[in-house]
């Protein structure tokens, strides 16, 4: 990896440390934000035409959800 790869990961990686800071009163807001990631995640996995990453990456999101009690709230889904 080089130096300026390094130096931007670490960047990014304090920035979302503050902003997990910042919302770690209100995890509601952070359950949010994580859901509208993930639907974006599953969004994308679910147009790809490989099937493996359906079975694996659409599975491995469900179990996130459940154990950090992240519920699913795509309307457009009719999930929830």
């Amino acid at each position: 990896m080089g130096i300026i790869t390094k130096t931007m990961l670490n960047l990014m990686l304090t920035a979302f440390g503050q902003i997990i800071k910042y919302f770690e009163n209100n995890p509601e807001v952070i359950k949010r934000g994580l859901d509208k990631m993930l639907d974006e995640i599953e969004n994308y996995v679910e147009k790809t035409e490989n099937k493996i990453d359906d079975v694996l990456v659409l599975n491995s999101i469900k179990m996130l959800r459940s154990v950090f009690d992240i519920p699913d709230n795509d309307e457009d889904k009719g999930e929830n």
